[in-house]
């Protein structure tokens, strides 16, 4: 039996008629229809695909650094300690001396050396600043001596006092870390919450894990801001008992 035109024949005038696929019972494809022969492919061209750059956009890069050489001669020490000292007038936070080094591309200890230096020699200089190191960052400070005439600027913002409660939890958490707000509210006898969530948010006190009781409580113990803000190396600068009671603080 001979096999099914692809195509029933066409009545006078008329278009062809698509027939479906006898084995599939689906329409056959268009590309097998004599009067509709299958199109090439189209593509668009090259430069289509062609990622470009926005020639009025800015490119914004890092300026070329003049590298310190390994061995510093004496002008290269000095141009040294001026970057340095510019680093820390410029900067927002205490600097490490690790952060120095990448920044200015020398060892660590050609920094830490070079610190001394520029702190001998601002001392020594009499300039109107200091640099003072806190819990292993560096930072440069203004001389009491010049307190009260820039408390005289309008622009100066005043420092943020921490309220006799605030004060005495933060305390509490200095003295006691890491420790949980029980302990807190079982010291001072009234709730610790609020209090400990308003130094969580100026950085002074935050979260270092949690106890090993039931329920799993937070634990709280002091940042590197507040050693910062108190000008303390590290928690064991903390004034002792014996030190309060002799009036030294």
């Amino acid at each position: 039996m001979a096999t099914p035109n692809r195509y029933t024949a066409p009545t006078k005038g008329g278009p062809l008629i698509r027939r479906q696929d006898p084995e599939t019972s689906e329409p056959l494809p268009r590309s097998t229809d004599p009067r509709t022969p299958e199109q090439p492919e189209q593509r668009l061209p090259i430069e289509e695909f062609t990622d470009t750059v926005d020639s009025t956009e800015a490119v914004t890069e890092l300026p070329a650094l003049d590298v310190f050489p390994k061995k510093l001669a004496k002008a290269d020490r000095a141009r040294l300690l001026g970057t340095l000292e510019a680093l820390l007038f410029a900067s927002t936070e205490a600097l490490t001396p690790a952060r120095l080094a990448e920044v200015v591309g020398v060892p660590i200890g050609t920094v830490k050396e070079c610190l001394n230096d520029l702190a001998a020699e601002l001392d020594a200089s009499g300039r109107p600043y200091e640099l003072r190191r806190h819990a292993g960052r560096f930072r440069l400070f203004t001389r009491a001596d010049y307190y009260a005439f820039l408390l005289r600027l309008k622009s100066l913002r005043k420092v943020e006092k921490l309220t006799p409660a605030a004060l005495e939890t933060l305390a509490i958490v200095a003295y006691r870390q890491p420790v949980i707000r029980a302990e807190v509210e079982a010291i001072r006898g009234v709730r610790a919450g609020p209090l400990l969530r308003a130094l969580l948010d100026r950085k002074l006190v935050k979260v270092v894990g949690r106890a090993a009781v039931p329920g799993a409580p937070l634990q709280y113990g002091t940042t590197d801001r507040f050693l910062d803000r108190f000008g303390l190396e590290g928690t064991k600068d903390l004034p002792s008992l014996k030190e309060f009671q002799q009036g030294r603080i």
